[in-house]
């Protein structure tokens, strides 16, 4: 049910491009690309950013082609569609890591107080090691991934990462629009080929290049719901996961404490029979 509302409302709002009316008389597709998105999507762009995204350029930047993109790519006209899904997924990833990062350095905070609550500081010296080093590794990867920090106390981050998700995808759909456009013009979708076609092979090209647009915008927004959906079960359940891990050590130092004491006693029984043979 969620993923048909979520699958509901990213159709609404990408083709209801009638809220930026003002943009529909520019005459260039990039630049109305850019106006699409400023009107109708930067109001899902969050002041909270966890990440700062990778804009898109115009796909005469992403014609130079690369020896790996000759090999990923089936044809080489295709690589602004690619270089854009590129983008695309990059910037998610990233929001998605970011935030996950986040949750768990804001949880640990938060859990440090309760440890100070064994008088014993048994809890303390078994736990804070593995807290210290969790946390490190979380800086490392942190500051490789170009993570940014605006909320340090926040454990709840739902809202604002589905805010930055939002915009990011919002943008892709538009850009994918002036992919389309950017298309319709032949010397764009056939600028490598070096054989002669007929018009008919050319439309079946370009028609091509559009459906190829038209996949990668429908797979997004059907990943979309389902990577929030797990992001969200992360965020809710980290702090839980490492509560039970305190309640573990716990148990366990207790139980070796009970095993220290007991075990004496259970080895009088012993004793007092061996005494008993000599």
């Amino acid at each position: 049910m969620k993923k048909f509302l979520f699958t509901i409302f990213f159709l609404f709002l990408f083709s209801n491009t009638w809220f930026a009316k003002d943009c529909e008389n520019i005459q260039d597709a990039f630049w109305k690309y850019k106006c699409r998105s400023e009107n109708i999507c930067k109001q899902y762009d969050d002041n909270k950013k966890v990440f700062n995204p990778e804009m898109f350029k115009e796909a005469d930047n992403y014609k130079e082609a690369s020896v790996s993109d000759v090999l990923l790519v089936t044809s080489i006209n295709q690589k602004p569609i690619k270089k854009a899904v590129s983008i695309y997924k990059e910037n998610m990833n990233s929001i998605y890591k970011c935030a996950l990062i986040q949750i768990q350095k804001n949880s640990l905070r938060n859990l440090r107080p309760l440890l100070k609550l064994d008088k014993t500081w048994e809890v303390w010296k078994a736990i804070s090691v593995k807290m210290d080093e969790l946390n490190n590794r979380l800086d490392m990867i942190s500051k490789s991934s170009k993570c940014l920090w605006i909320d340090k106390e926040t454990t709840s981050n739902k809202l604002s990462i589905l805010k930055q998700t939002t915009y990011i995808t919002c943008d892709f759909a538009f850009y994918s629009e002036y992919l389309k456009e950017y298309y319709k013009n032949i010397w764009n979708g056939m600028w490598e080929e070096q054989e002669e076609f007929s018009s008919i092979e050319v439309s079946k090209k370009i028609l091509n290049l559009s459906n190829s647009i038209d996949k990668e915008l429908q797979h997004a927004i059907k990943i979309f719901p389902l990577a929030y959906h797990a992001y969200s079960e992360y965020e809710n359940n980290f702090t839980v996961h490492f509560l039970l891990e305190i309640i573990k050590e716990d148990y366990n130092i207790l139980r070796n404490k009970l095993h220290q004491v007991i075990n004496p006693i259970n080895q009088v029984g012993y004793k007092i029979m061996n005494a008993m043979w000599l």
